[in-house]
């Protein structure tokens, strides 16, 4: 079967177009389901070591006197309603060290907060290449993040190692543009802004009404698609907050960037079901590159995809 299709690939632009497509949408994603495809349930292993933090300046500083590790053990997976509509979603489950200097270190594990998502495709891509037709795939999207994991302010010991969570509700709304160049190579644009609710913070002087700043991401992505079995990207992604708000009071140099860089290799150990797909991610290591970042560091993850037609 396999045989036959890289055959047609071959022979006809047709079926390479559309093994291209089958390949490549949806890749470097996690829990969302690709084109020719109707369920997808995957586990994801991912390893962060913070070797440095950015003050609200944008002021880069190695870690001299901190150690934080992060382990993160996530499963998820997605289904389609119809053709273009799809929902998707994510459970993580964390296992943090953090080391101080003066503060003994501690190691805690907990559920993070979990994501429920949904997309609808609403233009498709002929995948007649870019001198054809310039009209891509364009998504458009809708997370909610559910306050699963512990918040900054109900930490319970004074390294904040238990904190597995951002303490608030968070809803993304975005759009997803993908065009295929060549059978290939692929351009990917997701731009999203995140809405996040205030809410009470009971602390030790009284209860406050904290209002998170609101966030804007932007995630550029190339695509290669090298064959049925093997395919890989380049990624840029920035996430900006605002500034927050405590009790009506805004709290200056509050706001926070984070941008990073990253690479992801996918291969199909049985095509078009099981595939594997290892990641890296870096965080700058120059001045202004971050903003009120207390960890960066590089991530390295291993994520095993089961999809069913």
């Amino acid at each position: 079967m396999i045989r036959a299709l890289l055959l047609m690939g071959l022979l006809s632009p047709g079926a390479a177009w559309a093994q291209a497509c089958c390949t490549g949408t949806g890749a470097g994603e996690f829990g969302v389901v690709g084109r020719c495809r109707q369920a997808v349930l995957g586990a994801s292993l991912s390893y962060t070591h913070a070797l440095a933090s950015f003050d609200k300046a944008g002021e880069r500083q190695p870690l001299e006197d901190a150690i934080a590790d992060d382990v993160v053990w996530t499963v998820g997976g997605g289904a389609r309603i119809t053709p273009a509509w799809q929902i998707h979603g994510s459970v993580p489950l964390r296992l943090q060290y953090r080391g101080f200097t003066g503060l003994d270190a501690d190691t805690q594990v907990g559920l993070g907060d979990v994501t429920l998502g949904t997309r609808y495709l609403a233009v498709t891509d002929p995948m007649t290449g870019i001198s054809q037709s310039l009209l891509p795939f364009v998504d458009l999207l809708a997370l909610v993040r559910l306050p699963t994991g512990r918040a900054p302010e109900a930490t319970e010991v004074p390294t904040g190692a238990d904190v597995m969570g951002a303490g608030g509700y968070e809803l993304t709304l975005g759009v997803r543009v993908s065009k295929f160049i060549t059978p290939n190579h692929a351009l990917v644009v997701n731009g999203s802004v995140g809405l996040r609710p205030a809410r009470d913070l009971d602390l030790p002087g009284g209860t406050r009404r904290f209002a998170p700043g609101q966030v804007g991401n932007l995630h550029l992505m190339y695509l290669y698609v090298h064959s049925l079995w093997w395919s890989g990207g380049l990624h840029a992604t920035g996430r900006w907050t605002g500034d927050a708000a405590e009790d009506g009071v805004t709290v200056p140099d509050s706001g926070s960037a984070r941008t990073r860089l990253g690479a992801h290799v996918t291969y199909a150990l049985q095509v078009p079901y099981w595939e594997i797909t290892g990641a890296v991610w870096l965080d700058p290591w120059w001045d202004h590159g971050a903003a009120n970042q207390p960890f960066v560091g590089p991530t390295a993850s291993l994520t095993l995809q089961r999809s069913w037609l």
